[in-house]
């Protein structure tokens, strides 16, 4: 554990002139207060979040104090919201983006802050397959076409967007990526990334039932040779490749190759996937609020 997490909640506890006794009423208790301050137990998600609001810091402020690099902000969000996406945690996701939305309207000049809210919401919105608000994407795409060399920080944000996005707006940007990854000047963690994007992106193609863009990916990934080394990822693309082609032959092999290596969260998205698209969805209607209800 960081040592530096608890020096930094009780620095932080004194300069606003909260006791512990006080803050452990807000949180739970103070007896968890002095065990985080004194670095002998780990805050959970859900703990950081009623810290940032009982000690009126945003969710950056508080990962910046303790990690410093926004670099690692943004590993840690993504990995939050990953896990409250396979609990299927609707609760939680929309504690987090209303907190987020709370850091956002506190600073409105951030992006950083505005991007983590949109990588929230849209998280939300996977749980059910909906896109956001046209405002919304308009918004997302602006940034995206601005973009002329894809860093880290960007590839992120696609992945945890993408699927909010109404995926034929997404073609230019998918196609640079894939282009500068055919350079070999990408790290090992953005090529992980694009992994994710390009995975998401065939998922909502086929839910948004775009035949051409889904063909269009699929090919592009077999042009470029994209990760071939990656069992995963090779497994995910067999396996949107039976859900296009609606070839169970395929869908049963990646079964049964995530199986044999162990894929447990990916035999378990495998199965959300197919028992979601069973139920009828409004799949394709734009939501009218940027908040979906719990």
């Amino acid at each position: 554990m960081n040592n530096k997490k608890g020096s930094v909640i009780k620095e932080i506890r004194k300069i606003r002139g909260i006791s512990q006794q006080r803050l452990g009423v807000l949180i739970g208790s103070q007896s968890m207060v002095s065990k985080i301050e004194n670095n002998k137990t780990e805050p959970t998600d859900h703990t950081v979040f009623l810290l940032c609001n009982a000690l009126n810091i945003s969710f950056e402020e508080y990962f910046s104090a303790i990690f410093e690099k926004k670099k690692n902000n943004l590993k840690t969000l993504t990995a939050v919201l990953n896990q409250y996406y396979q609990d299927n945690d609707r609760q939680k996701l929309n504690q987090l983006t209303q907190l987020l939305q709370n850091d956002m309207i506190k600073n409105p000049n951030d992006p950083f802050m505005r991007h983590y809210y949109l990588m929230s919401l849209s998280t939300l919105y996977h749980l059910d397959f909906l896109v956001a608000s046209i405002d919304n994407q308009n918004e997302l795409i602006d940034y995206f076409f601005n973009i002329s060399y894809w860093q880290f920080y960007d590839l992120c944000l696609l992945a945890n967007v993408v699927n909010m996005i109404h995926v034929e707006r997404s073609t230019p940007y998918i196609s640079d990526i894939l282009k500068q990854y055919a350079t070999n000047n990408m790290t090992m963690a953005s090529v992980e990334t694009v992994s994710k994007i390009l995975i998401n992106a065939l998922e909502t193609s086929i839910i948004q039932r775009k035949d051409d863009f889904t063909r269009y990916l699929l090919d592009k990934v077999k042009k470029y040779k994209f990760n071939t080394d990656d069992f995963k990822f090779q497994t995910w693309l067999l396996f949107w490749t039976g859900v296009f082609e609606n070839n169970n032959n395929k869908i049963r092999h990646a079964y049964s190759i995530a199986t044999y290596l162990h894929q447990n969260i990916t035999l378990k998205n495998f199965d959300k996937f197919l028992t979601i698209t069973q139920t009828p969805s409004p799949f394709f209607e734009d939501t009218k609020k940027d908040t979906p209800k719990s």
